[in-house]
């Protein structure tokens, strides 16, 4: 077995540690497949560019930039995406993204479809 030869203590909390990860990866794969708002990105914030360059140092203290999405019900809101998930993912204007809540901010991020495709 993986923990022969360590005290019980010990193992208890590497089995500990390795649901711990369990559990923010299933919660990882539902935001990813299961997000609670779907839609499409409409808009940036205008220091955007598209080149992935262009969040470098012009929001002090900022990871992320204001987007306007459009949902699958015809509302537009405002959320939040990070630089590195526009780079990443690949995500421009008019991809399918989807939303989720978390805190009292609305984050976007690349929504998982079957066909592989990010639109």
């Amino acid at each position: 077995m993986i923990f022969d030869g360590m005290r019980l203590e010990d193992s208890l909390i590497i089995m500990g540690l390795l649901a711990l990860l369990g559990i923010f990866f299933i919660m990882q794969l539902k935001m990813m497949f299961f997000p609670q708002i779907k839609g499409n990105l409409i808009e940036f914030e205008p220091i955007f560019d598209g080149n992935c360059n262009s969040c470098r140092g012009k929001r002090k203290g900022s990871t992320s930039i204001p987007v306007k999405v459009k949902t699958d019900s015809g509302d537009i809101i405002s959320a939040e995406i990070s630089c590195c998930t526009l780079c990443i993912e690949k995500i421009n204007i008019g991809s399918r993204i989807g939303v989720t809540k978390v805190g009292n901010r609305l984050i976007v991020q690349a929504c998982a479809n079957i066909r592989g495709k990010n639109t």
